[in-house]
C-alpha cells in the first residue's frame, strides 16, 4: 500500500540561520515526513527546462549522498546506512513520469519515493528545506494552495560571521552588501506569501530555538496543524541523532547556544553598523536589540567596499548598493501579514518601561 505524504511543509531562510537544526527537530515527529537533505527543487523549476529538472534534483551531491552509508556532508554528519537509495531513485522516476510537471509535483515525486524506500506509514505533512526556496514561491504559488512556510530568520549580524566561515572554507567571500539585500528578499517574500495565502507563513527566530525550544517548537507544530510531541526535543536526521554543523567546529550535542553571542566579539564594528543602518527597521520589529542606526553611514560603508571590491568602479557600484538599501523601504515588517506570521516567544518589553 502506498504512503501517504500529505500537504506541503517548506523550511526557509538565508543560510546559516538554523534551517538545518529546525528540521533536525522535525525529523522525529511520526506526522511529518522530513526529507533529510536540500533539493533545491524550485530553483531547479525555475532555472532548467522541465525534462532536466528531476536528473539535476536526483543528480545532486545531496540526494547522490544518500545512498553512500555513513558519510560527512555541509549539514553534519549522516548515516544513510540501510537506506534503499535505488528503489528511492526508480520510485521517484516513476511518479515524475506520471505527474502533471508541476513543480510541486517534482517535490511531491521525491517525497513519495522516500516514503516508499523507508516503507513510512502515510504523515500528515511533507517538510523540505532549501536555501532561497522562499524566493521562488510566488513564481510557482499557484501550485501551493495547502503550503505551510516556515521561516527561520536569524540576527543577520551573527549570519555574517558564520556565514563568512562557511564561504572561507570554501575559498570564497561574502560581502556585506549582498547579505544584508537577500536577507531583506527572503522576509519580504514570505510576508509577499502570507499576503497571498493567510495564515500560510510562521516566521520564527533562530535564537528562540536555542533560548526557548519546547514554546518556540510548539508555536511551529500549531502552525503545521500536528499536535506535540516529545521527539522534537531530540534533533534526529533519518531519523538517527544529529550533532550539528557549527561553523565554529566546535563539537555540539543536541542545541547549543554557545554562537548566539559570539558575533559582537568578531565583527567588525563598521560591519555592523552598516547592517545595523539598512536593516534597522527589520530588525526592530524582530526584537533584535543593540540597533543603532547613527549618523556615520557613509564614512563605516566606504571602508568596507574599499576592503572587499576591487577597482572604483566594483567599489562605486558597491557603496550605491548600500546607500539604496539604507534608503529603501524595509520589508513590510509593518504589515496584517507579518503580524500574523511572527509571533514573539516572550512578551515584548515596554518601551516606556
Amino acid at each position: 500500500m502506498t504512503a501517504a505524504i500529505g500537504a506541503p511543509t517548506l523550511i526557509c531562510g538565508f543560510p546559516k540561520s538554523g534551517t538545518t537544526l529546525l528540521m533536525s527537530l522535525l525529523d522525529g515527529h511520526p506526522d511529518l515526513l522530513c526529507f533529510p537533505e536540500e533539493t533545491w527543487a524550485l530553483k531547479v523549476a525555475s532555472s532548467f527546462p522541465r525534462a532536466e529538472w528531476l536528473s539535476h534534483v536526483l543528480g545532486s551531491d545531496a540526494l547522490r549522498r544518500m545512498g553512500a552509508g555513513a558519510v560527512e556532508s555541509p549539514g553534519g554528519a549522516r548515516d544513510y546506512t540501510g537506506f534503499d537509495h535505488g528503489r528511492f531513485e526508480t520510485g521517484a522516476r516513476t511518479r515524475w513520469a506520471a505527474a502533471d510537471g508541476s513543480p510541486r509535483a517534482l517535490l511531491e515525486s521525491v517525497m513519495g519515493a522516500y516514503a516508499e524506500a523507508l516503507a513510512t506509514r502515510s504523515a500528515v505533512r511533507w517538510v523540505e528545506k532549501s536555501p532561497e526556496h522562499e524566493l521562488e514561491l510566488a513564481r510557482h504559488a499557484a501550485d501551493w494552495r495547502d503550503l505551510r512556510v516556515v521561516h527561520v530568520v536569524r540576527d543577520p549580524r551573527a549570519v555574517l560571521c558564520s556565514f563568512r566561515r562557511k564561504r572561507e572554507i570554501a575559498g570564497q567571500r561574502i560581502y556585506v552588501d549582498g547579505l544584508a539585500r537577500r536577507w531583506r528578499e527572503g522576509l519580504a517574500a514570505v510576508l509577499a506569501q502570507e499576503e497571498r495565502l493567510p495564515g500560510s507563513v510562521a516566521i520564527v527566530r533562530y535564537e528562540d530555538v536555542v533560548a526557548d525550544l519546547r514554546a518556540t517548537l510548539g508555536h511551529v507544530l500549531a502552525a503545521l496543524d500536528v499536535p506535540w510531541h516529545d521527539a522534537v526535543l531530540h534533533p534526529t536526521v533519518f531519523g538517527r541523532p544529529w550533532a550539528g554543523n557549527s561553523m565554529y567546529r566546535s563539537a555540539m550535542h543536541g542545541i547549543s547556544a554557545a554562537s548566539l553571542d559570539r558575533w559582537s566579539e568578531e565583527i567588525d564594528p563598521r560591519e555592523r553598523a552598516v547592517l545595523e543602518a539598512c536593516l534597522a527597521r527589520e530588525l526592530e520589529a524582530l526584537d533584535y536589540v543593540g540597533v543603532a542606526t547613527g549618523a556615520r553611514f557613509v564614512r563605516d560603508a566606504l571602508p568596507l567596499v574599499l576592503r572587499e571590491r576591487a577597482g572604483w568602479r566594483a567599489r562605486g557600484r558597491a557603496l550605491r548598493r548600500l546607500v539604496a538599501l539604507r534608503d529603501s523601504p524595509p520589508a513590510p515588517v509593518g504589515s496584517p501579514a507579518f503580524a500574523r506570521a511572527y509571533r514573539p516567544c516572550r512578551p515584548r518589553a515596554d518601551p516606556a518601561g
